[in-house]
C-alpha cells in the first residue's frame, strides 16, 4: 500500500530517520528550510519518492540536470513503485561545511503488483548550489556555469544569479 501524506500525520517518516514526518522530511517538502547535508537530502529525496512528489525530486536535482529530466517518465515509474525501506550504509563529507558529498544507500521497492523485492544500491553524489544541496543525476549530462552572470542552466533565459542561483 502507498503512503500518502494524510495517513503520516504524526507516524514515523518514511525515510527511516525514526522521528515522526511533520518534524523530519516536512519542512523539507515545505520548502521552510532546506537540508543541512547531504545525506538529510537523501532521505527527503527517498521520502519524496514515496510521497510521488515530483515537484520536490526536480527542485532538488542539480541546476544543471534539472531541465533534461523527464517528467512524465519520472512520474509514471513513481506510481509503479511502491517504497520500502531506505538503509543509508555510507556517508563521505557533505556535512554543513562541505560543497561536496556523497551518500551511498539501499532503497528497497517493489516494481508493479505482485513483484519481487529489489534493492537499487547506489553511491549518490551531492553538491552545494547557492545555500542547499542538490543531487546529482548520473544518468543526466550537467550544463556548467561560468559564473553567475551566466544563462541560467534551467533555461528560463535570465542571468543565474537572478534565477536558480541565489
Amino acid at each position: 500500500m502507498k503512503t500518502s501524506l494524510h495517513t503520516l500525520h504524526q507516524q514515523p517518516c518514511p525515510c527511516g530517520s525514526g522521528i515522526v514526518y511533520e518534524q523530519c522530511c516536512a519542512p523539507l517538502h515545505n520548502h521552510t528550510v532546506k537540508a543541512d547535508s547531504a545525506v538529510q537530502l537523501m532521505r527527503s529525496r527517498y521520502c519524496a519518492f514515496v510521497l510521488e512528489d515530483v515537484d520536490y525530486l526536480i527542485k532538488t536535482t542539480s541546476i544543471a540536470q534539472r531541465h533534461q529530466l523527464d517528467r512524465k517518465s519520472l512520474t509514471d515509474w513513481i506510481a509503479r513503485t511502491n517504497w520500502q525501506r531506505l538503509e543509508i550504509l555510507d556517508t563521505l563529507a557533505g556535512q554543513r561545511q562541505d560543497t561536496q558529498g556523497e551518500v551511498e544507500f539501499k532503497a528497497w521497492y517493489f516494481l508493479d503488483e505482485g513483484a519481487t523485492l529489489q534493492c537499487h544500491h547506489e553511491r549518490s553524489q551531492f553538491k552545494k548550489e547557492g545555500s542547499g544541496w542538490a543531487f546529482i543525476d548520473p544518468n543526466t549530462a550537467t550544463n556548467t556555469v561560468s559564473g553567475r552572470n551566466s544563462p541560467c542552466p534551467c533555461g528560463s533565459g535570465r542571468k543565474f544569479k537572478r534565477c536558480c542561483g541565489n
